[in-house]
């Protein structure tokens, strides 16, 4: 399995991190909101497309909110996250997302980027693998290929998490 398991932490698993990754926010090309700095004021007064899946990383943020008492205007729930631009894009609604997802879809015109207007939680991606597959030199291989294409090097967003937020893996992430 490759992504965020937190799940995946017994005995029965071997894990390894290849890269950190953190969120961002998701509007429409010409949304009100980008003619101002994104407080959490603004952040706050809109209404947000929020991601409701199995997915790990979508829990992680839930609690974060949670933990930091910020409570959101949920104005529609969707069970994937290619449908979040879709959304976003034709209304005045904000999804907020990890950064591969929201800069896949700024990428191709659909959205714009901004930053949440507070530090983000940064997760770990990793890959797992069940301890009987360890010594199996055909598993240690396809392990070091996945490796060398995903890890702090070749991280393929970073620039455009530093864009947004500086360098907030140094501070505690």
């Amino acid at each position: 399995a490759i992504g965020y398991f937190p799940d995946l932490g017994s005995d029965a698993f071997y894990q390894q991190r290849l890269y950190s990754h953190t969120y961002v926010c998701m509007l429409r090309p010409n949304h009100p909101a980008l003619k101002r700095p994104m407080t959490k004021d603004v952040y706050l007064s809109l209404g947000h497309a929020v991601v409701m899946s199995p997915a790990r990383t979508n829990d992680l943020f839930e609690r974060f909110l949670e933990q930091k008492r910020v409570t959101r205007t949920v104005a529609v729930r969707t069970p994937h996250h290619l449908s979040l631009p879709a959304i976003v894009s034709e209304t005045d609604l904000i999804g907020t997302v990890p950064m591969a997802t929201g800069a896949y879809f700024a990428a191709l015109g659909a959205v714009k980027l901004v930053a949440l207007p507070f530090r983000p939680p940064v997760f770990s991606v990793q890959q797992h693998w069940h301890k009987r597959n360890h010594q199996d030199p055909k598993h240690q291989w396809l392990r070091q290929q996945i490796h060398k294409l995903f890890n702090d090097k070749t991280d393929r967003w970073l620039a455009a998490e530093r864009k947004l937020y500086g360098d907030i893996r140094s501070r505690g992430g």
